[in-house]
């Protein structure tokens, strides 16, 4: 299930021509089976986040280092709590989540610093990005996502916190890079 909204009130910087343009996501790592591939840039979509396993932790540190320990693949994206700056603003350097290729992956070493958790299906509102992620572009994605639901007649509401999706490493030029901001929401009862 998705649905797209017009996103021409966001005023973020470069790509602004991307707006509701085709996403050609610079792939480093596959998608977790069952994730589609980003198809809009620039554009709220409501989409079905299937169930899946992840390990949490404070930090890509800890993260990477439980997945190379378990022999288990890279994937993107990578989840990443968003926490409030000092300004209001919200930023993304929570903690962390690495997305496990497949959902019945059953790791052998779990450390003290990361948790398995296991996410079930669920629905969300996401806007990608292409260029770097700033905290001003995580407030005005979040405000655009927020607009969506005011929008949407009271049929959904809110449904967790928000998250920010990175697709890429540190080493990808800041233009071909990808991130999307995400809030869980269900349908109003």
């Amino acid at each position: 299930m998705e649905r797209a909204v017009e996103n021409s009130s966001m005023n973020i910087g470069e790509n602004e021509a991307m707006a509701g343009k085709p996403a050609e996501r610079y792939a480093e790592a596959p998608l977790p089976t069952g994730f589609a591939e980003p198809n809009m840039v620039r554009k709220v979509q409501l989409i079905d986040v299937p169930a899946h396993r992840a390990v949490e932790g404070p930090s890509f540190r800890a993260c990477f280092r439980h997945i190379q320990a378990n022999d288990i693949p890279m994937t993107a994206p990578v989840y990443m709590d968003v926490e409030t700056a000092d300004n209001g603003a919200p930023r993304a350097f929570g903690k962390m989540r690495f997305l496990y290729p497949e959902k019945d992956v059953d790791p052998n070493v779990i450390a003290k610093d990361v948790e398995i958790i296991d996410v079930p299906q669920h629905q969300a509102i996401t806007i990608h990005f292409m260029g770097a992620m700033t905290n001003e572009r995580c407030m005005h994605a979040q405000e655009q996502l927020m607009k969506w639901l005011d929008e949407q007649d009271t049929s959904f509401v809110v449904d967790g916190d928000p998250v920010v999706l990175g697709y890429n490493s540190p080493f990808v030029f800041p233009w071909k890079k990808m991130w999307a901001m995400q809030i869980p929401v269900k349908r109003r009862e």
